[in-house]
């Protein structure tokens, strides 16, 4: 009597459809931390150059009207880099839903297996227990019959 559990194959693809969605989650994390960063650099850029805007003392024209520019790009660059890290938020919680639904979807096939292989070893003890019966039937006959 061998063990065969029929959903082998299923499992075993589950098991890698799991590991394919972990590494997009981990792919989603990395992407989601360098754009993070790249943001807090960029708020970073900005509130230097308002400083730079509202320093004290004369400046001319040319100067504040140069930096007023550089402000203003710079405030514009946030708020698309502020769009880019919701888009990475977005995309690492999908990535995250997708992996947990394959961890799940992997963990109901192997307790369903755990559970074929509790039952296969139940019927298999059994099946051990009523043959060393039958032999201890038969040992006990043969020493009645012999005395």
């Amino acid at each position: 009597m061998k063990f065969c559990f029929s959903l082998a194959r299923v499992l075993k693809i589950k098991g890698i459809w799991e590991e394919q969605a972990k590494l997009k989650l981990a792919a989603a994390v990395i992407t989601r931390e360098q754009e993070e960063k790249l943001f807090a650099e960029k708020v970073t850029v900005r509130n230097q150059a308002f400083f730079r805007l509202n320093e004290a003392g004369l400046k001319r024209g040319q100067t504040i009207a140069q930096q007023y520019m550089l402000a203003n790009w710079a405030k514009q660059d946030c708020q698309q880099q502020a769009v880019r890290v919701k888009e990475a938020h977005r995309n690492f919680s999908r990535a995250q839903q997708d992996f947990l639904q394959r961890r799940a979807d992997r963990q109901v096939l192997t307790k369903l297996e755990q559970k074929k292989w509790a039952e296969y070893i139940q019927e298999k003890e059994r099946k051990d227990r009523v043959q060393l019966d039958e032999v201890a039937s038969l040992a006990y006959l043969k020493r009645q019959g012999g005395a």
